[in-house]
């Protein structure tokens, strides 16, 4: 290969790769469409990944499973529990399904409890809808003795995109 031959290869690669200071062009040089791309993804409400802070809208209870724990766990003598961290705010729904005659099921958020349900022999799924900020830790906890068991499964937190604020909640609905 000559001397002429390699500098036309690096001319060819210079005009194609572009310097940094490119302008943002969808049709320029490879540092152009990359600064194209990112002016396009910058534009995406920030909801889409689970964050709120670009934009105004938020989350509400609804039928959409984001995050889920679908295994069982239980049994007797001990504490059993499914804990979730989100990183949303606004209303989300949170369901289980436990059985065991006389055992209590304790719902938590941030290591405060803010309901609790007698679990019964068949298995019966246990929902709650609460207001939760980015990095709340929900979590839902039995506790077994040596004469009843009790069991956790497909615990499960749902929640749908508003592509506006909302400016209040439904609390009694009868």
């Amino acid at each position: 290969m000559s001397f002429g031959m390699m500098e036309a290869l690096l001319s060819f690669f210079r005009r194609q790769v572009g310097l940094r200071t490119d302008a943002a062009d969808a049709a320029g040089s490879l540092h152009a469409k990359v600064g194209y791309i990112g002016n396009k993804v910058s534009d995406v409400p920030g909801d889409v990944w689970g964050y709120t802070t670009r934009c105004l809208s938020g989350v509400t209870a609804g039928g959409t499973v984001r995050l889920s724990s679908m295994s069982e766990v239980g049994g007797y003598n001990g504490n059993w529990a499914k804990q979730v961290m989100v990183n949303v705010e606004g209303r989300i729904r949170v369901s289980v399904e436990g059985r065991g005659a006389s055992v209590m099921l304790r719902f938590y958020l941030n290591s405060t409890q803010f309901s609790e349900e007698w679990m019964l022999s068949d298995w019966k799924v246990f929902s709650k809808d609460l207001y939760v900020k980015k990095g709340d830790s929900i979590w839902v906890a039995i506790t077994c003795g040596d004469d009843w068991p009790g069991y956790l499964r497909n615990f499960m937190v749902s929640w749908v995109y508003s592509p506006s604020p909302f400016m209040g909640y439904v609390m009694r609905d009868q």
